[in-house]
């Protein structure tokens, strides 16, 4: 017998061919951070400094700066996209001197797209971290004579190194007298208004809490008087004389402890041409 066509209920329907995009097929997504990088024009160096999260973003961020620069290649920008609800009032006209509208609603729309772009290509920068800083006066007013800058200072920088290692600040002496006559700063930079100013300690640090522990080093000092004070200033005179080569190790087992505070109480330590032999011994 002739064979027959099976039932058309039993011959899958044929499905229907997908319509093609206009715009191709969508091609695979880029995830590597140089590559999205480099689509969307940032230079490497910024790559470098970005943080783990904002190299985590840059998959997401780039999709939605494609969308806005597809957008941007609209004649409208988009806006007849836009149901008419979810517009804003358009303003008063404003026209430039050729008669056309510098504020329409495409132009307006067209500006916002350009500030969102420029928004999240910003958010790639660095951070920079906020610094906070202190600045105290040294009283030299109150103790005229005394000499600060060496007690702050120390034996080849080693007291203003100790203060810095143990508040994780940067400390640092401006304004009068913190500078030798006919020298320049210790930093290499220009002198500014700030060192006409009277002398002064500035204290920079990536917080409050760091700022405080060195504010509280060098408190100490700007207190010559304290016990604190003197005891530190015993130590230093005695590590000037260690460096000097003025301090033998019999001497100093025969010189009372509280003849080193006599000397450090009155403040003669580390002044060029003094007694004690601490002459020229600034950093």
């Amino acid at each position: 017998g002739k064979s027959e066509a099976p039932a058309a209920a039993d011959t899958p329907a044929a499905e229907a061919p997908k319509k093609r995009s206009r715009w191709g097929a969508k091609p695979a997504e880029a995830t590597d951070p140089i590559q999205l990088a480099v689509q969307l024009g940032l230079p490497l160096a910024t790559l470098q400094h970005m943080s783990s999260e904002q190299q985590a973003s840059l998959p997401k961020l780039k999709e939605k700066v494609d969308q806005i620069d597809l957008l941007l290649r609209l004649p409208d920008c988009g806006v007849s996209d836009i149901p008419p609800g979810g517009r804003s009032p358009s303003p008063e006209p404003i026209f430039d001197r050729s008669g056309a509208q510098v504020n329409s609603r495409e132009a307006r729309r067209r500006q916002q797209l350009i500030n969102e772009r420029a928004e999240l290509l910003e958010s790639l920068k660095p951070k920079v971290p906020q610094r906070c800083w202190r600045k105290l006066i040294v009283p030299v007013d109150k103790y005229p004579g005394y000499n600060f800058f060496g007690a702050i200072i120390g034996p080849r920088g080693n007291a203003q190194k100790r203060m810095e290692r143990e508040s994780g600040c940067k400390i640092v002496i401006r304004g009068k007298g913190a500078i030798k006559e006919g020298c320049g700063r210790h930093d290499g930079k220009p002198i500014g208004p700030e060192d006409d100013e009277p002398m002064h300690v500035l204290i920079e640090g990536p917080d409050e809490e760091t700022v405080e522990r060195g504010q509280a080093l060098v408190e100490i000092v700007l207190n010559p008087y304290s016990e604190d004070a003197v005891a530190q200033k015993e130590k230093q005179m005695r590590e000037l004389a260690i460096i000097n080569g003025t301090l033998k190790e019999e001497d100093a087992a025969l010189v009372p402890v509280a003849n080193w505070g006599n000397a450090a109480a009155k403040g003669a330590l580390y002044r060029p041409g003094g007694a004690g032999g601490a002459g020229g011994s600034f950093p």
